[in-house]
């Protein structure tokens, strides 16, 4: 079998695979236990079952707790000196199974071809011999089989055999002195067995899934054996969040921690990783065959697509909740072990934490603390000035944006943020996480940090800064008509003069980045501005979606021959009251 992953999953498997021989207590025939876990921010986890398990007679370990692999990434592993595993086979097979009785149409189905008596929902008493239990709309006699139904999403497995212990919308047939009567099992009431004590318990046969690694033994079999299951299964996310308390001018705690949001197993004292990173997984939506099904379960909202931007934390921020009632005594019989950092440490492109003593409940959520250091920052205002449309893309843009667009134009606000400088000795990055702003014991904020590598800078946003007042102005400078002649076509020519003027009305001197978008050809500006000539196209171009009305906009086939996109960018300080202003200047064509 052929694993379709990156270098960089492969080494979070050797990072990660590595669990310990020493002898453990067996588990019981058919439980492997997860040991270790390696999550991903998309929901993908690596999952290591690894442990002493209880043998069959043919020396076989047979697992009843099938995993759901991502197609490839399946690998099993015996530990035993003395075997070798031939093969893994996964199956349905029948199994006989007895169940209590524990309802009127469960009882009723153990007790076919007694007579009964019972009172109808008219308080007549009635008498006759049980012929059968049927449920409408399904076939009473079918063996347990499970199949699967589209349900506009995915593949869901599904019973296609009656639920024998529910009431539903069963019918009793029973044939009495005038004739055989369908009577719902909802409406008997006072039943009684007029044949002696009724069978309280009832034999069916179900189909149970079990995987059996079979195992090839140099001399008698033991009573048990090591192994260890390793695959990608969804089912374990973890979602990171940074508190960012900023200590002085100069410097910036990090907080970063982790929630974890468990939809897989029930997790009891194991490892658990943190990879920071993007993987990559070429075949993360077909399921792997040995895991008996046509699609992944379905798990929920927090495991939906997620990229590395926002639209990953589009939830609520979680707490240290659970779905279910916590049970202190703990899966193992006793209390769950806190959990503890143990390291972090480089695999390839990924960047790991590693938690150990993690004991988790399927459906709870849990938070623990990676990791606290501090940085340097800087702190300063950017402002973004858009480029202004020409009369002809007016008429292609909706009124609503225009209007946004003439707003953003004529009194931009900047930006507070933080420039924060991932200078810290250990090296660590900063992932892709929403971030909590504090200072003086006061939140300030929230923002989005994004991914920065050591000793790069990210900004983070805290507000806009009211307080700098920024008053802009374009005005035609010059026209000649007919300046140029090309292919036969007569084009105008325009200078555009834009200035600007920011006041400073705060108490302290502010630094301001200053960034314009222009359309022409030309471009000049002045104190000191660098000045770029770029694609209209460039991504890089303008940031604010509102701003961007040149993405959608159908330049005219000549436009490019004449016009090009100039960003002009201005690195500034403002003293406490004081004012500046800057200009610039480009010439326009049009037809």
């Amino acid at each position: 079998m052929h694993s379709c992953l990156s270098p960089a999953f492969v080494s979070a498997v050797l990072l990660c695979g590595g669990v310990s021989s020493h002898c453990v207590a067996a588990t019981p025939q058919g439980e492997l236990p997860i040991t270790e876990i390696t999550a991903f921010k998309d929901g993908h986890a690596l999952v290591v079952r690894a442990g002493a398990v209880a043998l069959d007679a043919q020396g076989d370990a047979v697992l009843t707790d099938l995993p759901r692999p991502v197609l490839g990434t399946f690998w099993a592993d015996e530990r035993e000196e003395r075997a070798a595993l031939a093969s893994v086979v996964s199956e349905r097979v029948e199994q006989a199974e007895t169940l209590t009785a524990s309802s009127i149409s469960a009882l009723l189905r153990a007790n076919i071809g007694a007579r009964i008596a019972f009172l109808d929902p008219r308080n007549e008493l009635r008498e006759g011999r049980l012929l059968d239990i049927i449920q409408p709309g399904s076939d009473s006699n079918a063996s347990a089989q499970t199949h699967s139904v589209w349900n506009g999403v995915s593949w869901q497995p599904q019973s296609s055999n009656p639920q024998p212990l529910g009431e539903g919308s069963f019918l009793a047939i029973v044939e009495t002195e005038s004739g055989v009567a369908t009577v719902p099992v909802e409406q008997i009431r006072d039943l009684r067995f007029l044949n002696g004590l009724p069978k309280t318990s009832m034999d069916i046969t179900r189909q149970r899934e079990r995987m059996t690694l079979d195992l090839e033994w140099e001399g008698e079999a033991p009573d048990e054996g090591d192994v260890r299951l390793m695959y990608v299964q969804k089912g374990v996310r973890w979602i990171p969040s940074y508190r960012v308390t900023v200590i002085d001018d100069e410097h910036v705690r990090l907080e970063l921690q982790a929630t974890i949001v468990n939809e897989l197993a029930d997790l009891d004292d194991v490892t658990m990783h943190f990879a920071v990173g993007v993987p990559s997984f070429a075949f993360a939506d077909s399921p792997d065959p040995m895991g008996l099904q046509n699609a992944m379960a379905g798990l929920g909202p927090y495991f939906r697509a997620a990229s590395e931007t926002g639209a990953m934390f589009s939830n609520a921020i979680m707490s240290q909740t659970a779905m279910s009632s916590y049970d202190a005594s703990g899966s193992a019989g006793s209390p769950p072990a806190s959990p503890e950092l143990s390291g972090s440490e480089r695999a390839e492109d990924l960047f790991v934490y590693t938690v150990d003593h993690i004991s988790l409940r399927r459906g709870a959520r849990m938070v623990v603390p990676l990791v606290s250091y501090e940085v340097c920052y800087e702190s300063l205002y950017r402002l973004e000035i858009p480029a202004r449309p020409p009369f002809d893309a007016t008429r292609s843009i909706a009124n609503e944006r225009r209007t946004a667009i003439e707003r953003a134009l004529s009194r931009p606000i900047p930006t507070h943020v933080l420039r924060i400088i991932n200078d810290n000795d250990e090296r660590y990055p900063i992932t892709t996480a929403p971030a909590l702003i504090i200072k003086n014991g006061r939140t300030l904020a929230q923002g989005m940090l994004g991914y920065t590598a050591p000793g790069g800078t990210s900004d983070l946003e805290v507000g806009k800064g009211v307080e700098i007042g920024v008053e802009t102005s374009e005005h035609e400078g010059e026209r000649e008509l007919k300046a140029v002649r090309w292919n036969n076509n007569d084009y105008a020519r325009a200078r555009v003069d834009f200035s600007t003027t920011i006041t400073n009305r705060k108490d302290t001197p502010v630094r301001l980045e200053v960034v314009k978008i222009a359309f022409g050809e030309q471009a000049t500006g002045g104190q000191d501005a660098q000045v770029e000539m770029l694609s209209p196209y460039d991504p890089m171009l303008g940031s604010e979606d509102e701003w961007n009305w040149w993405r959608g906009y159908n330049w005219p086939w000549w436009w490019g021959r004449f016009n090009g996109a100039a960003r002009f960018r201005w690195d500034i300080t403002i003293e406490a009251g004081e004012h500046i202003e800057l200009d610039a200047s480009w010439v326009y064509y049009w037809q």
